[in-house]
């Protein structure tokens, strides 16, 4: 092929042509544009090395590209969910860790200790597989109460003289001061409900009508106080005035 011939297959329309067929046939089509661009004389041992691990990249890519738009598809399909962690604030995915989602879910970090410190994190939380994910990271968690398992409301003279009901969480405050902890505190909450610390722990935290939940944990309850990355064992106290 002469200077002259080859001139006439050179023109901008014919690279552009290369660049769509690049589409279907990418290693090809890879080989066709860089004979196109360096010149009939070029080495076309190079061009077909260098269009091979350009091709092995361009599966490698897509491949990843695949698996991240098939990503949540996988996600939903395993009944996961986008949420955000309402609190506690900073949320921390420590091991015993008491958190709250935006649909009113609590749930509790099993076995993990990042010190994550967000603020509100959007998450997916995937409760068959018991697993949350947050920042690309997924954690272990377990469900502690539905939404309609939580009860707000306070209680009537009758129900406090009553254990709570066994697959309640409660929220609420706990009413005034709060110093902390010692083996006999008790927490006095605004829904009218004492309990009294069953759990031998010392630890002095201020905070002025905190709040905190109380949940189902194995044959007894705990509380969990905002502020406290604690869970501490919890009874019914009752006879309290």
């Amino acid at each position: 092929m002469n200077p002259k011939q080859w001139r006439l297959i050179r023109p901008i329309p014919t690279i552009k042509v290369s660049v769509a067929i690049m589409g279907r046939f990418p290693r090809k089509a890879c080989l066709h544009f860089k004979t196109i661009i360096s010149g009939p004389d070029s080495d076309l041992g190079y061009h077909e090395r260098n269009c091979g691990m350009e091709y092995k990249n361009y599966l490698m890519l897509s491949i990843l590209y695949l698996a991240i738009a098939l990503f949540p598809m996988e996600l939903y399909a395993q009944g996961c969910y986008e949420s955000t962690i309402l609190s506690p604030t900073p949320f921390m995915g420590n091991n015993g860790e008491i958190f709250k989602l935006t649909d009113g879910s609590i749930w509790e970090v099993k076995y993990e200790n990042e010190s994550l410190y967000e603020y509100k994190p959007d998450v997916v939380i995937c409760p068959n597989k018991g697993k949350m994910i947050i920042e690309d990271k997924p954690l272990n968690v377990e469900l502690i109460s539905s939404p309609k398992q939580i009860s707000k409301e306070p209680l009537s003279t009758e129900a406090k003289k009553e254990s709570p009901p066994a697959e309640v969480t409660i929220e609420s405050q706990i009413e005034g001061d709060f110093e902390g902890f010692d083996e006999t505190t008790l927490f006095k909450l605004m829904n009218g409900q004492i309990w009294q610390q069953s759990e031998s722990w010392y630890h002095y935290h201020y905070a002025f009508m905190p709040n905190v939940i109380v949940y189902k944990s194995g044959g007894g309850y705990k509380i969990r106080v905002d502020g406290v990355d604690k869970s501490i064992s919890v009874v019914p106290f009752f006879g309290a005035p």
